[in-house]
């Protein structure tokens, strides 16, 4: 990633440290139509970032990619997550990420298999308080 879809991630990054799950974009969809703990962030033209949230300080971008007829990353990515559709809804029936902005969708477990699940290479998480993050070794 670089350019301005560069810019606008780093920007969100700023935004998820700041707002948390106000800046988190929307809930996913869940294999039997509920919400899922996934939330989705657009940040720049078709590129997404999926979210996971370990606690209330703690955010794990799990994927970024762009969403195009040719790339699927919200598809690609939700082959790994239990619970997680591969069928996003129609963009009227999207919730927001947070229910309640003091209560984001936490799911340590699910931070777990995503860090287990994801390239080391991008190891780093968004801490709210602006302490540096890093992902356990898998």
């Amino acid at each position: 990633m670089r350019g301005e879809a560069k810019k606008h991630f780093d920007r969100v990054i700023e935004e998820l440290k700041h707002r948390g799950c106000e800046a988190g974009g929307i809930r996913m969809r869940g294999e039997t139509g509920a919400d899922h703990w996934v939330c989705e962030r657009r940040f720049y033209r078709d590129w997404r970032m999926h979210l996971v949230f370990g606690d209330e300080e703690n955010i794990v971008i799990s994927w970024v990619g762009e969403h195009t007829e040719d790339e699927d990353v919200h598809g690609e990515g939700a082959q790994d997550i239990p619970g997680l559709s591969g069928i996003g809804r129609a963009r009227d029936d999207q919730p927001a990420c947070c229910d309640d902005l003091e209560d984001p969708p936490a799911d340590p477990d699910l931070v777990d298999l995503v860090n287990r699940l994801r390239p080391t290479r991008r190891g780093a998480i968004v801490n709210r308080l602006g302490r540096p993050g890093s992902a356990p070794a898998p």
